[in-house]
């Protein structure tokens, strides 16, 4: 993290501090992240106060890492250093797991000789590379309940009205208005993030739930 700490930090996690007010330092960068990797880190957050602004730091401390890294101006241009820092480190969470991913599914595709390129859906309704996948995984969040909305929208041209998608596990509904389904932004695990993913909300039961009457009216 590079400025002064946030009251909303964990004190259980790896933070080190790199005053920006003078130019950064490799040397200096580099032991930071040396002290991270030696408390277990896996991946390095980078966020800079107004580092949407001028991302110059940020992008110089994640040159130097020698380990997976993010920073918070790759995921939103919005302000708010403590939801965008917040968001880089959800995305740094799950950013060794779709790194695997990334490379499995490349390796098939490959192996089959599939020359068509790979899509992976977005939140939002959008699709996106396998590239922004690798870097930005926290952007597929809620992906499989909007991949429903955006099939409806496209397949059957629905204007207006609910859209219910009942699967083996979960219900997915979703409201559609003047042929756009509502956008909001994601929150996770009771964090807010700048990710914005189509609203549908999932509800916990569907084809292969067990209903139990309790004998009451």
């Amino acid at each position: 993290t590079i400025g002064p700490p946030q009251e909303s930090e964990c004190a259980t996690d790896p933070i080190e501090h790199i005053d920006p007010c003078a130019a950064l330092q490799t040397r200096e960068v580099q032991e930071a992240i040396a002290g991270l990797k030696s408390e277990g880190a896996e991946v390095v957050v980078v966020s800079e106060a107004y580092g949407v602004d001028d991302p110059s730091n940020e992008q110089f401390v994640m040159q130097k890492a020698d380990i997976l890294a993010t920073a918070g101006h790759e995921l939103t241009g919005i302000y708010g250093l403590e939801i965008r820092t917040l968001t880089a480190a959800i995305n740094a969470g799950i950013l060794p797991k779709a790194t695997a991913t990334a490379r499995f599914v490349e390796s098939a595709v490959r192996n089959e000789s599939i020359a068509a390129p790979v899509l992976i859906m977005k939140g939002d309704g959008g699709v996106t590379d396998m590239s922004t996948f690798r870097s930005k995984p926290i952007i597929t969040v809620l992906s499989g309940p909007a991949a429903s909305v955006a099939g409806a929208l496209l397949r059957l041209r629905v204007i207006d009205g609910v859209f219910i998608e009942v699967g083996g596990t979960s219900t997915n509904v979703c409201v559609i208005k003047d042929g756009r389904p509502e956008v909001r932004y994601v929150t996770i695990m009771q964090h807010p993030t700048c990710i914005r993913s189509l609203d549908v909300r999932v509800a916990g039961v569907a084809g292969g739930s067990l209903v139990r009457w309790s004998g009451r009216k």
